[in-house]
């Protein structure tokens, strides 16, 4: 048993605001967070002309923050990571990161994610929207490659912001650990990346044999660029939610069937005596 990785997706929720944005690292301290993450893109590497969406400026996370947010990460004792767009992005990840993601929407970017295949660093990829052929073709370029990532988490997620509850398919979590149930898909690690802001989501997930639950923060006062959206948790939401699931997690291995310790001894005493169905037992009665 492991504990789970917790990473926290700032996305744009800093809103080109750098004190924010360490804000949103200390949130992500706060509640417990293996991780937190940003996202690295450019209008013109992201888009084609006449695709870019209105107030796209807010959304982007200067490359020049990089390094110091990186830096503070470090202070906080807690990992960084990010997502790239484009291969830039991802060189200057590479240098600053502890882990690399990829996005949902570029899994079929296989330059992309050779690109951020690193040595001791995770490697996580969101698989929403791909078939199984494209989420093994990964993994095969993966395999083909003589550098190895640390662990590679593969996140089951429902690309839709928000999802609803109901359309989560969680299950899917445990058919992504079925696909990889071979032995040359070593390193290899499940999870859920959320888009939902309902609690009892996380929780099913950890349930299924998620082992990262990725989910994107907001602060308190929900101004962050995507919280309009409805897919973003506030510490106040969040609450002890990962410590609660850090806690399920740890018990599971624990073994309680040890009915002979002076403490049970003393509880059996007390159920009901079959002869009489009565309690105490008869023997301290």
């Amino acid at each position: 048993m492991n504990d789970i990785k917790f990473v926290a997706d700032i996305g744009s929720n800093h809103n080109r605001n750098f004190a924010r944005c360490l804000k949103l690292i200390d949130a992500a301290k706060d509640m417990g967070c293996w991780g937190v993450k940003i996202q690295i893109f450019q209008a013109d590497k992201l888009y084609a002309k006449g695709y870019i969406p209105n107030d796209f400026e807010r959304q982007i996370f200067p490359i020049s923050w990089t390094y110091k947010v990186a830096d503070y990460c470090k202070q906080k004792n807690i990992k960084f990571g990010g997502t790239p767009f484009d291969l830039e992005a991802a060189r200057t990840l590479n240098y600053y990161a502890d882990f690399m993601k990829i996005s949902s929407f570029d899994i079929l970017r296989l330059d992309l994610i050779e690109a951020c295949i690193q040595p001791n660093k995770e490697l996580i990829i969101s698989t929403g929207m791909a078939i199984p052929e494209e989420i093994l073709n990964t993994r095969k370029l993966i395999n083909k490659n003589i550098l190895i990532p640390k662990h590679i988490y593969y996140l089951h997620c429902i690309s839709d912001y928000p999802t609803k509850p109901e359309d989560c398919k969680l299950g899917n979590i445990k058919a992504l650990k079925n696909l990889f149930n071979y032995h040359e898909y070593y390193n290899t690690k499940v999870g859920w990346s959320d888009h939902t802001q309902d609690i009892n989501t996380l929780y099913k997930a950890q349930m299924q044999g998620a082992e990262m639950i990725e989910f994107h923060i907001d602060l308190d006062d929900q101004l962050g660029y995507e919280s309009i959206n409805g897919h973003c948790y506030t510490p106040k939401m969040m609450g002890k939610t990962i410590y609660n699931i850090l806690k399920i997690e740890s018990t599971i291995d624990i073994q309680y069937w040890n009915p002979l310790t002076p403490e049970m001894i003393n509880k059996r005493n007390f159920r009901a005596d079959p002869a009489d169905g009565l309690r105490p037992m008869r023997k301290i009665r």
